[in-house]
């Protein structure tokens, strides 16, 4: 059966993305989705999160397989 959460989060910075990134990776089981504006990224991976404006609020969306 497959669980969805979605919540509003702000990274602020560089800091707040890498200390997301680190959070993320450890939970493998889960897909994370970040979505700001039309684009929707993976929330393990630290190019796409760094691509995000920091700046501005960012929906999360966590998935349960």
């Amino acid at each position: 059966m497959e669980t969805m959460a979605i919540t509003k989060i702000n990274l602020c910075n560089v800091e707040g993305a890498s200390e997301f990134i680190e959070l993320t990776s450890k939970y493998p089981e889960f897909d994370i989705n970040l979505k700001q504006n039309e684009m929707v990224i993976d929330g393990k991976s630290s190019v796409g999160v760094m691509a995000l404006d920091l700046s501005k609020p960012i929906i999360v969306t966590v998935i349960s397989c």
